[in-house]
């Protein structure tokens, strides 16, 4: 969840205009927004019927501007509280930004980095990026071309490579599936935008957006299990900010930082840009020495035990404030969180007992001389020491045994207790340890304990600061995951720590590990509201002291209030479902469950289907339903309803229905279900026009061409319960579906190659017994069925049209005479076809 704080503020006449504070809410399908005014009051509307909201930003005064997940978007005006406009974006976006006179907004999809123009108040399209070109100053210029343009170039989208920022020299090692496809480099390249901070319009129009690239970084051997040596791979990846000029399409990649780190992307992003985009906050890649005086210390003398005599030195996390107005500087780096082991969050469930605590402390103190001689330079001495000799005497017999497969207990580093340790030794070897560690001096097996130390640090810095909500320009509060929160400044100023507590209890009560970090929002003045675990929670932070220097003292309680628990966050979201259902396309209403209203209502639900389907359809589900004063008449009752009333009205309805969604889902074969992920959409239609119509209308059969023969198991069911006369299921039309659909299984392997086991093609198997002189027409029928889809079909087999048809001819009982005739009838004729 994030909000928007609508608020204008006249310092110099000390005026405030009306502001509004605007909470998203996702529901199951769909989404709405409360909007709270300066009197407290607050109001839902809802948004998008089918979809979560994505993201927002503010418009003027009294707008906002909504981005949903299946790229919808939607303008509202907070005053009146309605929707001014709703439109949808030609291309997907994580993230939205409004320009600073509210006339244009920038959708932007990350990775890859796309990017779109929208003009506004019409939310039309006016320009459209997804690559840029190197120039001579370094700069880069936004480009748009599509697949068959490239295709024509010789250029295909995959052969592109991301940006390495303000290089101008192409990237050595991209991903490692990228080819170029020009014979020499073409300064052609992709973007990858983070979604980590959000994007800001400056003042002299620009969009600073946050940025990372990566490229292949040092290997090592993971597993050496049964001898067969297993590398894995770092990345090394470059972050910092694009600043965006879009009357002259043009895009600067300011770099900020470039680090190693195990991870396919970066965990030290650019975590958040100032409201005035002047400024970068990045969590520090480096512990930071809590003391402006601690000695650096030189590497020294080499330390041969786990515990070095030196004494330690308070560390700290630390936070990166950049000036990104021109090249990117460090304006500050701020220590704001304290580095021991007792206060260190776990980063997963584990639990570690004494004993394997002192294990992997005994597995660091016989890796750490390979690390330490590899910060000297001298590993070749190392290599021929007697602490390497100690070093593969305990690993290498546990490294290549067969079983149990080896996990080297130096991996739970990350544990609070360890892992302080651990840093003290580090940075008794060099101050930033991290950002300069010597890879090439390394071998593999201490890449392999320095990468699990790399990702114990980038947890433990990512809980350091959970999130970042600004209260001026210049002024930030962090919130930490043990539930410390701290005002910061980008002069480098620290105010006092205060840890949040229950007021009943007196403690932090989300302690452990998710998913989904915290989120710190800024309502007004000093109010500030936290989601954590389905709750929020509200609390009043106190004024941050002007001398406040940045010394970490021992945090102060401060109790928080229960806006809402997991019940009220719960009524929440029904209601939100509830407002959501009103807009969604495709809500039909009737006055009456009698068949002539409901056919009435099925002709409009069809005419929704055909024009909005693409609004109707979420996540792939959608429950065809009627609503009779107040409730839903779903599919299967009023299929039903429609079925017994069996008259040609009900069923030209259906078949309206049936052809609508069918033409809907023409361009783009879409799969789509009910919620309960069994009953395909449109199926129990399909069935009612079995039941109604003989023969069968061409809709019946173009929707089972559709069918998902992999996960549709509701079908065959439905069979085995269809109520109809024998001769009808032996009637060409609908033995010859069932044979289409029994061929469908067999080549997906749902069934074995029987051709009469499923549906009700037992009746079609007895009648062919009874008259072998059926086995011509029915060999011709498979034949006709099994070429007529082979093209569909070709992913589920590689046996191909022959194959399958060798297969089922298996299947059929050679001591039965008819089905040895149609074995025979089927041979035949597949010669005939093939040829």
């Amino acid at each position: 969840m994030f909000w928007t704080n609508l608020r204008r503020d006249h310092f110099h006449g000390k005026q405030f205009m009306n502001a509004f504070i605007v909470r998203p809410i996702n529901g199951t399908l769909g989404s709405a927004i409360a909007i709270r005014d300066d009197s407290g009051e607050e109001q839902k509307l809802a948004i998008f019927a089918d979809a979560r909201i994505q993201d927002c930003a503010r418009v003027g005064d009294d707008r906002c501007l909504f981005l949903s997940q299946k790229m919808g978007i939607a303008l509202v005006d907070l005053s009146s509280r309605k929707v001014i406009k709703r439109g949808r974006l030609k291309q997907a976006a994580d993230r939205i930004a409004v320009s600073s006179d509210g006339r244009r907004a920038v959708a932007y999809h990350c990775n890859p980095g796309l990017i779109a123009v929208i003009e506004l108040p019409t939310l039309q399209e006016s320009a459209r990026y997804n690559l840029i070109q190197t120039q001579e100053d370094g700069a880069f210029q936004l480009l748009h071309r599509d697949n068959d343009a490239l295709n024509k170039g010789g250029t295909p989208w995959d052969s592109i490579p991301f940006s390495d920022g303000p290089l101008r020299g192409e990237a050595g090692a991209d991903q490692f599936w990228l080819k170029y496809a020009p014979a020499e480099p073409n300064g052609l390249r992709r973007i990858r935008f983070d979604r980590g901070a959000r994007a800001i319009v400056r003042a002299d129009g620009k969009l600073v957006v946050p940025f990372e690239f990566s490229v292949n970084g040092p290997e090592w051997v993971r597993s050496r299990l049964r001898n067969k040596p297993i590398t894995t791979m770092a990345r090394d990846i470059t972050v910092g900010v694009a600043v965006i000029d879009l009357g002259t399409a043009r895009i600067e990649m300011q770099v900020i930082q470039r680090q190693i780190e195990p991870s396919v992307y970066t965990t030290f992003p650019v975590q958040s840009i100032s409201p005035d985009g002047t400024h970068a906050i990045i969590r520090a890649f480096d512990p930071v020495a809590v003391d402006p005086g601690a000695r650096e210390h030189g590497l020294g003398d080499r330390l041969r035990q786990l515990f070095g005599s030196e004494p330690d030195t308070a560390l700290a996390f630390g936070l990166g404030v950049w000036d990104v107005t021109g090249k990117p500087s460090l304006a500050s780096s701020v220590a704001f969180k304290p580095l021991k082991g007792e206060t260190l969050r776990r980063i997963n469930t584990l639990r570690f007992n004494d004993a394997e605590i002192a294990e992997a402390r005994k597995e660091i103190g016989l890796v750490f001389p390979g690390v330490e001689a590899g910060f000297a330079s001298r590993e070749g001495e190392w290599r021929t020491s007697r602490e390497k000799q100690l070093e593969d005497a305990y690993f290498d017999p546990l490294e290549t045994r067969e079983v149990p497969a080896f996990n080297p207990a130096f991996g739970h580093v990350h544990f609070p207790v360890l892992f302080a340790e651990t840093t003290q030794l580090f940075w008794k070897l060099r101050p930033r340890p991290f950002s300069t560690l010597p890879w090439d001096h390394f071998d593999d097996r201490q890449r392999c304990f320095v990468a699990d130390v790399l990702n114990g640090w980038s947890a433990h810095s990512a809980g350091s600061a959970d999130s970042i909500a600004w209260i001026a320009h210049d002024r930030f509060v962090v919130l930490s995951g043990d539930g410390t929160v701290r005002e910061l400044s980008i002069a480098g100023a620290v105010g006092q720590t205060y840890q949040l507590v229950d007021p009943k209890t007196g403690r932090w009560t989300f302690t452990e590990p998710s998913l989904f970090p915290h989120e710190l929002i800024h309502l007004r003045n000093r109010a500030f509201e936290i989601t954590a675990f389905n709750h929020r929670l509200e609390f009043d932070l106190p004024s941050m002291a002007p001398s406040s220097a940045g010394a970490l003292g021992a945090p102060i309680p401060l109790a928080y209030r229960v806006v809402a628990d997991v019940a009220a966050r719960n009524a929440e979201v029904k209601k939100v479902d509830s407002l959501a259902e009103a807009i969604r396309r495709g809500y039909v209403k009737i006055g009456a469950k009698e068949p002539a209203r409901m056919i009435a209502g099925l002709r409009e639900l069809a005419r929704e289907a055909r024009e909005h389907l693409d609004e109707i359809v979420v996540d792939d589900r959608w429950l065809p339903t009627l609503h009779c004063r107040g409730k839903a008449v779903g599919e299967t009752e009023f299929c039903d309803i429609l079925a017994a009333d069996g008259s040609d009205a009900a069923a030209r309805a259906l078949d309206e229905l049936l052809t609508a969604f069918l033409d809907a889902t023409a361009v783009r074969r879409q799969n789509v279900w009910h919620p309960d992920d069994v009953t395909p959409t449109m199926g129990p239609v399909t069935f009612a026009l079995i039941r109604l119509c003989d023969p069968l209308p061409p809709s019946v059969a173009r929707f089972y061409d559709r069918r998902d023969m992999s996960h549709d198991t509701w079908t065959p069911q439905e069979f085995e319960r269809l109520d109809l006369p024998e001769d009808r299921f032996l009637s060409p039309d609908l033995s010859t579906l069932q044979i289409r659909l029994a061929i469908q299984d067999i080549c997906a392997g749902n069934v074995k190659a029987d051709i009469f086991a499923l549906y009700r093609l037992p009746l079609v198997r007895e009648a062919l017994h009874i008259d072998p002189s059926r086995s011509a027409n029915l060999a011709q029928a498979i034949i006709d069925q099994l070429s007529g889809q082979a093209s569909d079909l070709a992913w589920a087999t590689s046996a191909g049209v022959a194959g399958v048809l060798e297969a089922i001819v298996e299947g059929l009982d050679a001591d039965i005479p008819a089905e040895a005739a149609l074995a025979e009838e089927l041979h035949r004729r597949g010669k005939v076809a093939n040829s």
